[in-house]
């Protein structure tokens, strides 16, 4: 009788988990952000087939390559590659004003309008013009044969760094720096970094961290202000000359420098000025949601002699540090 009553409890509970159903998905909710089993909600939600999707997941894993130094290098290449391809995916039809005209994702924020957003979706070209469409309780499933979008317009984003967000200063020499407010619409986010020389002859050098980068190519900018934004006498100012070097790792976790050309650069001292400092340069690993990493770097260093003077000013506005993303060959 012991063992029948034991089978017979057994048996019950494998008939209770095997009728259990998980209605939480803990990816979709708190990373997306996507609430999708309430069913006062609509959704719309693009799924590439299996063919579709494996094609962008390892063009994906090609952005998000880390170093062999890291355990979790697999883990998180996975996670961040999937991360990737959904993170435009899903849109609330409760807050498009006219979804036929635009589709803003559930990533979309007011900081950055140029991305997130999908222009005449329906049109030819657009991210659902060949969708096939399944209606379900909470909204339609978009199928589509290939991932609709391309990197540049999802997860491979332009990169700003502040000059004046100072906390991404890890070192600072031979000079001050102070974060400055002025509303202008050639000054980003109404604000810049005044780097100050400790005396008139300090060749001084500032080194930025780097955040979430990709293991991809990149055009490694500064922008700099003329000194004129706060003078109007523009004509008396000259260029300040200045260094710069990249700091990453390699694909086994180690640190290294790259000289941006071993040359000398200069800012158009009249005009805010886009300064390339390293063209097509190629992080090897990416440091993608790794903010407290400090081995990606930038260091700009003004590099004049005495002599030189009446020739370039050592002062320096920085709007931003930018890096434009490049695609791939």
């Amino acid at each position: 009788m012991r063992t029948t009553a034991c089978r017979t409890v057994l048996s019950t509970v494998y008939l209770y988990i095997s009728i259990l159903i998980i209605e939480r998905n803990d990816f979709l909710n708190n990373v997306l952000r996507a609430k999708l089993t309430s069913e006062d909600s609509t959704y719309w939600m693009v799924a590439p087939k299996a063919e579709g999707w494996r094609k962008a997941y390892d063009e994906a894993c090609s952005y998000f390559n880390y170093s062999s130094k890291e355990e979790k290098r697999d883990s998180l290449q996975r996670l961040y590659a999937t991360y990737a391809l959904l993170f435009d995916g899903i849109y609330s039809m409760t807050t498009q004003a006219a979804p036929n005209d635009s589709l803003c994702s559930l990533t979309y924020t007011q900081s950055e309008p140029q991305y997130s957003v999908f222009h005449k979706p329906f049109e030819p070209g657009g991210i659902l013009s060949t969708a096939t469409a399944t209606t379900s309780s909470n909204g339609i499933l978009y199928e589509t044969e290939e991932w609709p979008f391309t990197p540049l317009q999802t997860y491979f984003r332009e990169l700003e760094i502040e000059g004046e967000y100072t906390s991404y200063i890890i070192k600072a020499e031979k000079c001050t720096y102070t974060s400055r407010q002025l509303d202008a619409d050639s000054i980003s986010n109404g604000a810049y970094l005044d780097i100050e020389p400790s005396s008139n002859t300090a060749n001084w050098s500032v080194t930025f961290r780097l955040s979430s980068t990709l293991s991809a190519r990149y055009d490694v900018c500064a922008i700099i202000l003329p000194r004129s934004i706060t003078d109007p006498n523009a004509e008396k100012y000259t260029s300040c000359q200045f260094k710069a070097e990249v700091g990453y790792i390699d694909a086994n976790g180690n640190k290294k420098t790259f000289n941006c050309g071993n040359k000398k650069f200069h800012n158009d001292p009249v005009r805010v000025d886009t300064v390339v400092l390293a063209e097509d340069f190629e992080f090897p690993v990416c440091n993608r949601y790794d903010t407290a990493n400090d081995d990606i770097t930038l260091k700009l260093t003004c590099q004049m002699t005495a002599s030189e003077g009446k020739k370039y000013t050592r002062p320096i506005y920085i709007d931003c540090i930018y890096l434009r993303p490049k695609t791939k060959e």
